[in-house]
């Protein structure tokens, strides 16, 4: 395959990921929520959406509780979590672009 169809199954393979990894960001940040709640790290400014008790940490509610302590940093790295991993993707699919290979040819210093 020549150079110009090696850009553009590269450009359909990042297309495809892309895609994919759009798909499982929402699952991603339900579990970076689950990790801001009160009885983790309690992460300030956190709200559970679905709490049905009070104030209260209990297991229904997740919602930050000032009365806890709080784990700054951690809470900093988890809020940056999907960003970092937004822009990973994304400068993986620009080298994959930038190098040109063709992703289904293998390597022929394997065979005999």
């Amino acid at each position: 395959m020549n150079k110009r169809g090696n850009l553009l199954v590269n450009i359909l393979i990042m297309v495809m990921s892309v895609t994919l990894f759009i798909a499982v960001i929402p699952m991603l940040s339900g579990v970076f929520d689950i990790a801001r709640g009160c009885s983790y790290l309690n992460c300030g400014g956190y709200i559970d959406s679905t709490a049905t008790g009070g104030a209260s940490c209990i297991a229904t509610n997740q919602t930050y509780s000032a009365s806890l302590n709080t784990e700054n940093l951690t809470c900093t790295v988890l809020d940056l979590g999907i960003p970092f991993l937004v822009l990973g993707v994304i400068f993986c699919a620009v080298m994959m672009i930038m190098a040109n290979k063709n992703p289904m040819e293998q390597d022929q210093s394997y065979y005999g």
